[in-house]
């Protein structure tokens, strides 16, 4: 346990350590001793894209009035989903790929801190209204956040219409999917939906990242989904 807490405080991951229990065995390998293997995981430092290597938007969106620049792409209506590699912790640490939302029509409701007020309220609000949906459809809160922090906040707050996935540890999210700020390094606030084959069908980047997305929109595109299948 030791060389699993001294590797993850090294790198600030205070929740990932006290995750772990004392019969947990660790190898530190890689270059530098950079990578944290436990039994069938493995734990890697953020791998950020050369400069220049992905496309960039400058201005995008706002953060406090302030310009900011978001990496990759936007996504376009009518067009396939990119893929991701998020992460949740359920009975070890689990992934969750566009793969696995085939089949329902999907509603990711994007995030920078599930530690901030206005996230908060984002992510309460989607799971209030997405509650008599049921199992229609897939939900997934997508941040940086690390899983375990997600998982407390989602306890505490009996957050259970829509699970909460990370993008913590290689941002293909957010690269993918064109939400991740350049200058601060978090995700901007977004909301998409998906039908039943992955296809986006609604997309709204909002313009300033602590403002709060429009929800009515967002769950209307849901809502068509159900009522064309």
């Amino acid at each position: 346990m030791a060389v699993v807490v001294r590797f993850l405080l090294r790198r600030g991951c205070r929740e990932i350590a006290e995750g772990f229990s004392p019969t947990d065995e660790a190898l530190e390998t890689g270059p530098q001793k950079s990578i944290l293997r436990v039994g069938s995981i493995e734990y890697r430092p953020p791998i950020y894209p050369m400069k220049g290597s992905i496309m960039s938007r400058s201005g995008a969106v706002t953060f406090k009035g302030n310009p900011m620049t978001l990496a990759g792409d936007a996504v376009q209506t009518g067009k396939p989903a990119p893929d991701f590699k998020l992460h949740f912790f359920k009975d070890g640490m689990q992934q969750l790929t566009l793969s696995d939302l085939k089949g329902k029509p999907t509603i990711l409701s994007v995030v920078p801190s599930l530690d901030t007020p206005v996230c908060q309220t984002q992510t309460k609000k989607f799971n209030e209204s997405l509650g008599e949906l049921g199992d229609r459809v897939n939900a997934v809160t997508v941040s940086l956040d690390l899983p375990f922090a997600m998982n407390r906040f989602c306890g505490a707050e009996n957050i259970t219409n829509i699970r909460a996935a990370s993008d913590y540890q290689d941002r293909s999210f957010g690269n993918n999917w064109g939400t991740l700020i350049e200058e601060l390094k978090i995700l901007c606030r977004a909301a998409f939906v998906l039908d039943a084959d992955g296809n986006v069908v609604y997309a709204e980047y909002v313009p300033e990242v602590t403002s709060e997305p429009n929800y009515d929109a967002a769950l209307e595109a849901l809502q068509g989904q159900l009522q064309a299948a």
